[in-house]
């Protein structure tokens, strides 16, 4: 999940995607939670969590667009508002290339 190299399918991105999402979402209520006494103090925390669950959907991304044999720079795109809920569904939907590509074999 960390990695950039290789290929990653439809499925699994689907899994990893909503995964991280659900976990995202759970820590953040979590600290909310814990900090409701002065909930500017989970401020800090809630950031390096969306920051880390930001780079690894970057991640994620990259390794999609691998097995769709197309550059990994396309992923920065998830960053842009309008664009990234298009940019996902084509990313679920849009089957990846058959057999061995330049970024690898198939999962």
């Amino acid at each position: 999940m960390f990695s950039t190299k290789g290929r990653l399918n439809r499925l699994k991105f689907l899994i990893y995607s909503v995964g991280l999402g659900i976990f995202t979402t759970f820590m953040y209520e979590l600290i909310l939670i814990v900090t409701s006494s002065n909930p500017t103090a989970g401020s800090p925390v809630n950031i390096i969590f969306y920051a880390v669950g930001a780079i690894v959907m970057y991640n994620l991304s990259v390794r999609r667009f691998h097995d769709l044999d197309k550059a990994g720079h396309y992923a920065w795109l998830i960053a842009i508002p309008c664009i990234s809920w298009f940019l996902f569904m084509y990313l679920i939907f849009k089957k990846g290339t058959d057999g061995a590509n330049k970024y690898g074999k198939p999962q």
